[in-house]
């Protein structure tokens, strides 16, 4: 099975140019005709995917920095339950817990969100 070698085309047409172009345009027409389809079919649920697909981008940001900052409070909050602000620290990691997993949620919240409001 490993040793068989099976040849599907020549060097030349795997490189012509021209044979790559055809699909490359029809995909792109395609994505065009899907969109324009989908708008046309249900215009609301498509402008609630565009305007998640505008706040999207931010949201995968604010995900992205939640980690190394909630990691930089939790630190602080440890060395201050050794040092004896105990009551101050642990509301600052029940705080930051609450808040890095509510960051991570959002992007779902958000969505379940705009698709309530477009079912309605």
């Amino acid at each position: 099975m490993w040793h068989k070698i099976q040849t599907v085309g020549t060097i030349r047409e795997f490189i012509d140019t021209n044979a790559a172009i055809v699909p490359l345009a029809a995909t792109k027409h395609e994505g065009v005709l899907t969109t324009l389809t989908h708008f046309l079919s249900n215009p609301t649920q498509a402008l609630g995917d565009s305007a998640f697909n505008a706040i999207n981008p931010f949201l995968e940001i604010a995900g992205i920095i939640s980690y190394p900052v909630a990691s930089i409070i939790m630190v602080v909050a440890g060395l201050m339950y050794i040092i004896g602000f105990r009551e101050k620290c642990v509301s600052w990691i029940t705080k930051t817990t609450i808040t890095y997993i509510i960051v991570q949620l959002l992007p779902l919240l958000l969505r379940t969100a705009i698709n309530s409001i477009v079912a309605a």
